[in-house]
């Protein structure tokens, strides 16, 4: 009996790996792509940043100035990436054993995994902003 039920759920167990697998990849490949985005904006505006740090800006400023936009992106995608997965939920809960098509903790994990990863893709290029010596950039260039 376990073997016939074993049998009877290995397609839909493979397909919940598989889609697990392919969701931590496409996870790495946005944190690595925000990460980029965030470390080249950074890059072409980091002097006139140190130029709002030796002027006396604030570093909630500054961190406005040098990431705003991406993260405008960030939420917009954000949003529109949730409204996707709820159009496809539908078809996901018909391959995932016990998958609701708008389940509220599943929704509340997707948002907060999406904070949690664009936050920790975001932190080193904005470590070097804030931490950025005005003095020494500037007598570099």
């Amino acid at each position: 009996m376990e073997h016939q039920l074993a049998l009877s759920f290995f397609p839909i167990q493979v397909a919940t790996v598989a889609l697990g697998i392919f969701g931590a990849f496409g996870l790495l490949l946005s944190v690595a792509g925000t990460f980029g985005l965030a470390s080249y904006t950074v890059s072409k505006r980091l002097r006139e940043l140190s130029i709002r740090v030796a002027l006396g800006a604030q570093a909630k400023q500054i961190l406005s100035a040098a990431l705003g936009r991406m993260l405008i992106l960030l939420g917009s995608g954000s949003v529109v990436g949730i409204v996707l997965g709820l159009a496809a939920s539908r078809l996901l809960s018909a391959i995932v054993y016990q998958a609701s098509v708008q389940d509220p903790f599943v929704l509340a994990a997707v948002a907060l995994t999406t904070m949690l990863t664009a936050s920790l893709s975001v932190a080193g290029p904005v470590r070097r902003v804030l931490h950025v010596d005005p003095a020494n950039l500037l007598r570099e260039q």
